[in-house]
């Protein structure tokens, strides 16, 4: 039986683009900024942001670039 301290953490296989700009504007990320820090073009940091993610290693990647302290 899981205990609250030994739960699973919970698995997330999509974000929606507004979900991703919630996170960008809580955390005070730019386009430019977090295209730099993962590495991708500002172009899919826009698509992103209008159309989400899919993909569980995808959004971990992408939730942790936008809560990961500059």
């Amino acid at each position: 039986m899981d205990t609250p301290s030994e739960a699973s953490p919970v698995l997330y296989y999509q974000i929606s683009g507004e979900e991703i700009r919630r996170l960008m504007r809580k955390n005070k990320k730019t386009i430019k900024g977090l295209a730099h820090q993962m590495n991708v073009t500002q172009k899919r940091v826009r698509q992103v942001r209008a159309s989400g993610v899919r993909g569980e290693q995808f959004v971990a990647d992408w939730v942790a670039a936008l809560s990961a302290v500059n």
